[in-house]
């Protein structure tokens, strides 16, 4: 009878240790899957913007009207004007417009909601704007190669997988105009390094 019983309380030690693994991953593999995912994607967009060969801002902050500040995830200069490039990580199929408050994601026939993102990129424009005058500015919101748009992507919006190629038509041999050359050094100076301990002026 003392074997059975530690037969059996072995047993159940076993399936408690794999209840308790098959929980953690069921829970932390998505959060780590996740993370993988957005750090592969923001790599994919600095290669992107690196092999532009122009002159940029990454992470950056500036004061808005409000004792506040408003984060840009990359400011490019182009000839065309300077691009305030939004990045949004969501996954499967997205359903929005430039009109709608409040995006739909769906994943696994389960839908969030979430802030117009291009709403967020026209409030920053519009801080921007502030500094740069009559210069012109370019907005874009960048979503994940893996999400998708089943009606159509909104005017303003873009995919990782065609960015290279609707940065590139920005250029198409223009030299850059003196006035978003001075505005790109005007905005410079009142950068924000956002990923300073600190928060430090570019320059």
């Amino acid at each position: 009878m003392q074997e059975l019983s530690t037969l059996v309380e072995q047993d159940w030690l076993v399936t408690a240790i794999a209840v308790t693994i098959a929980v953690v991953v069921t829970m932390v593999l998505p959060i780590v899957l996740r993370s993988y995912r957005r750090d592969a994607e923001q790599r994919r967009v600095a290669k992107i913007v690196k092999n532009l060969n122009i002159a940029y801002l990454k992470n950056v902050a500036f004061p808005d009207s409000m004792d506040g500040y408003v984060f840009v995830d990359y400011l490019l200069l182009t000839p065309a004007g300077i691009v305030v490039l939004d990045l949004q990580d969501y996954n499967g199929f997205i359903f929005g417009g430039p009109n709608i408050d409040q995006w739909t994601q769906m994943v696994r026939q389960r839908g969030y909601k979430f802030e117009n993102p291009l709403h967020q990129n026209a409030w920053r424009l519009q801080i921007i704007r502030s500094f740069v005058k009559d210069a012109p500015l370019i907005g874009k919101v960048v979503f994940s190669s893996v999400s998708q748009f089943p009606k159509g992507i909104p005017e303003g919006v873009s995919h990782v997988s065609t960015l290279n190629e609707e940065l590139a038509l920005l250029f198409d041999n223009k030299e850059m105009p003196e006035i978003v050359r001075k505005a790109w050094d005007e905005l410079s100076s009142h950068a924000i390094d956002a990923r300073s301990p600190d928060w430090k002026k570019i320059r």
